[in-house]
């Protein structure tokens, strides 16, 4: 099923259903809306957490503001897609993802996604056409060409999305689950290279936002292996973020977010473009502070572009103060619970290593870029990926070849009925390499381990 969500997220078809046009993930999601809301309201896809609350909520409340925007009868299309796009992009990973091992099929799949059209990325970077979406525009109503000025000699490539930043961001944000998910137990040339691709295939979309999301996952990793031997070490690097933002608060006649976006984008007019448009959306988030202007045009002077390129401004712009938190708060309720998350088996740390470095380096680069359309239904289901995390426990060992041996806690084969009754003999699982420890022979090359039958107990006299 996985599968088939991916193929109808990167197939740029539009569907026609009478004054409706649909992309194809809309189309599955309006499909799989409600088979998925009653899965999980039925528990089958395991207990409620709050991040569900705060999803929904966070649906809910757009739709609301949509409405005191708008007015009900012109609401309803807008309030439609974006319950489905939220709540329907959200179920998808929660529901359809739910043990390590769809969720390793999920970045495999969306690892896969990226290698497949990363050929189509490099051709678009030197022609300025997008192969796939002509092809499709010869049959079918497609995603409409767009042409921007060439970056460092090269033409972005939005390959199959409506912008080079979707395709960019596509393609960047899985690094770090590509890294510790796909091959968790040691670097490999095979891992290096599955990096080397992602970071190839981002880079043609030549966007600040794609490369500003490598460049700190990047950095995670590195950090992690550097201090893999330092205890709290992530608290430590919070609490060193955190002193640089206020330092930087203190020392510059700047605010933080004015001299990360100075630094860290590609053209300084597009950085500057970008501080003019947060000061001004900021104007009209206070201007608008519980329900926002909804779709309507935003206050800004004649000359700056309508465009908004800040995810979270624009959502406490669209749905005012309540809205913008609840969207980033259900991120970051997850990032929490699952950090303190009490995992024992090398997979299950590196999972959710590799889940969070993804997530937290998507939600930095949203700062400075917009989603919408599939790409917004792939963050949502992004969000909706990592929560079977919170349900699943390796107490009693991976079962992916790294439990750990019995008896140290951890690992080993638990009684099914309770204890052992004391008359009768008790079969003790024995490694191949503990085998010569019970035998005066050692053991042969490539033996199976055994069952050696315990002793009886002495009975008293």
């Amino acid at each position: 099923m996985l599968v088939i969500v991916f193929i109808c997220l990167l197939v740029p078809v539009i569907l026609s259903v009478g004054a409706l046009n649909l992309h194809l993930s809309r189309a599955l999601l309006l499909l799989m809306f409600f088979p998925m809301l009653f899965s999980w309201a039925s528990g089958k896809t395991g207990p409620v957490h709050m991040v569900d609350f705060a999803v929904f909520a966070a649906a809910l409340w757009s739709a609301l503001a949509l409405i005191v925007a708008h007015g009900f009868s012109n609401a309803i299309e807008p309030v439609g897609y974006q319950i489905v796009e939220t709540v329907g992009g959200y179920m998808v990973g929660r529901v359809l993802i739910r043990s390590p091992e769809t969720f390793r099929s999920f970045v495999k799949i969306n690892f896969i996604a990226i290698m497949i059209l990363m050929p189509f990325a490099i051709i678009e970077t030197q022609t300025g056409e997008p192969p796939i979406i002509h092809f499709f525009s010869n049959f079918v109503n497609s995603t409409k060409i767009i042409t921007y000025e060439a970056r460092l000699g090269l033409e972005r490539a939005q390959v199959v999305f409506p912008h080079p930043i979707l395709y960019g961001v596509f393609c960047a944000a899985p690094l770090g689950m590509v890294i510790y998910v796909l091959n968790f137990r040691a670097a490999t040339p095979v891992s290096i290279l599955r990096a080397f691709g992602v970071v190839v295939a981002a880079f043609c979309s030549v966007s600040t936002g794609a490369i500003m999301i490598l460049s700190l996952q990047y950095l995670f990793v590195l950090y992690d292996h550097v201090t893999r031997q330092v205890k709290s070490r992530w608290l430590l690097l919070l609490a060193a973020f955190v002193f640089v933002y206020v330092a930087i608060d203190l020392a510059s006649n700047r605010t933080p977010f004015h001299v990360f976006v100075s630094y860290l984008t590609l053209n300084q007019g597009t950085s500057y473009t970008r501080i003019l448009i947060f000061d001004y959306g900021i104007q009209n988030v206070w201007a608008n502070p519980i329900f926002g202007l909804g779709q309507k045009d935003w206050v800004r002077p004649f000359w700056l572009r309508p465009s908004v390129d800040n995810f979270w401004l624009l959502m406490a712009m669209r749905y005012g103060i309540p809205g913008f938190l609840l969207f980033i708060g259900s991120f970051i309720l997850l990032i929490i619970q699952l950090a303190f998350r009490p995992f024992k088996t090398e997979r299950m740390l590196s999972y959710r290593k590799g889940y969070l470095i993804s997530l937290i380096g998507l939600m930095f680069a949203l700062a400075t870029v917009h989603i919408w359309l599939s790409a917004y239904v792939w963050f949502m289901m992004m969000l909706g990926a990592g929560v079977w995390m919170l349900d699943y426990s390796d107490d009693a060992g991976d079962q992916a070849g790294d439990a750990a041996p019995a008896g140290d806690g951890r690992g080993g084969q638990r009684a099914r009925f309770g204890k052992a009754q004391a008359d009768e003999p008790v079969a003790v699982a024995v490694p191949t390499s503990d085998i010569s420890r019970y035998t005066r022979f050692p053991a042969k090359p490539g033996a199976e381990a055994r069952a050696v039958r315990a002793p009886h107990p002495r009975k008293g006299r």
